[in-house]
């Protein structure tokens, strides 16, 4: 591994699990990921400003948004907080 002044070195972590202890980390060392796979899940991104808020909340029937406690939600979650009226 090579430190923070470019010097090549061993670093021990102790607490790694047993089955990776002793093994070669090394990003070069792994298989590239392909990215090909189908992503499980589609995405949608809503974009608005503080004044737009509580039109976002009307649109999607629900009480608040908190984008300081988590800016991704999941269908279920927000069916969910829809019918408990929290998010």
């Amino acid at each position: 591994m090579i430190d923070l002044l470019g010097n090549d070195s061993e670093v021990h972590f102790e607490n790694l699990p047993v089955e990776l202890q002793g093994l070669d980390l090394k990003p070069d060392k792994f298989e590239k990921l392909s990215y090909q796979e189908p992503v499980p899940m589609e995405h949608v991104i809503i974009c608005f400003t503080k004044e737009q808020e509580k039109e976002i909340c009307e649109l999607l029937h629900l009480p608040i948004i908190n984008t300081k406690a988590k800016s991704r939600y999941t269908l279920d979650e927000i069916k969910e907080f829809m019918k408990n009226g929290l998010l």
